[in-house]
């Protein structure tokens, strides 16, 4: 197989319908770094008289997927409807383009979460994951800088697939520290994130 240069290497998801079914991955993220990981679970057995396990063999494996990036406001609707499920959008009131986002994660009981078809890579090579499914995320601001974090897994890797062409690019619509400290909102919680997690049309 080809090497492929990681400059190259572009992100596409795709909202599942169904999860685990494949759907196009028909929008372009590019406020997020992802990494994606091959997880098995290998079962290994040391045979009578033998020193060392003689036989291993797999019994599963997934996908480990690493995010990281800046507090984006169209990027954090993909982290956060994994843990916390679908969000309820309305329009604002004389809004026009503009959707509020509003999560309303219970306390207990199941959430059923989001998942996304997930593509990497280029013409040259690239490969894909059905079922990704952000497990967990996080934010951080300070006086310069913000950035978010988030874990997901996701089915086993499907490697040299043709991406989706022709994707829509996701606005980029980045919150620096000093827009958040004008609007007050530097030391919210993280409880308190669906309150003012307002967006253009729908990321997807």
């Amino acid at each position: 197989m080809p090497d492929r240069v990681s400059l190259n290497q572009r992100v596409q998801f795709g909202v599942e319908s169904t999860s685990g079914t494949n759907v196009p991955a028909n929008k372009l993220l590019t406020c997020f770094n992802i990494v994606m990981g091959v997880k098995p679970e290998v079962k290994t057995y040391r045979g009578t008289g033998r020193r060392f396990p003689s036989v291993q063999e797999e019994n599963t494996e997934y996908t480990d997927i690493a995010i990281s990036g800046s507090l984006d406001y169209q990027g954090l609707s993909y982290l956060v409807s994994g843990p916390w499920g679908g969000a309820t959008i309305t329009t604002p009131t004389n809004g026009i383009n503009a959707r509020a986002w509003a999560w309303t994660p219970p306390v207990s009981g199941a959430i059923t979460g989001k998942t996304f078809t997930v593509e990497q890579g280029d013409s040259v090579r690239a490969h894909k994951v059905n079922y990704g499914l952000t497990t967990g995320f996080s934010y951080k601001v300070t006086r310069h800088e913000t950035s978010c974090a988030g874990t997901a897994i996701a089915q086993q890797l499907q490697d040299a697939i043709t991406m989706t062409s022709s994707p829509a690019p996701s606005p980029s619509t980045t919150s620096t520290a000093m827009a958040l400290a004008r609007s007050g909102r530097s030391t919210a919680p993280i409880s308190a994130l669906a309150a003012w997690l307002t967006l253009p049309p729908p990321a997807w």
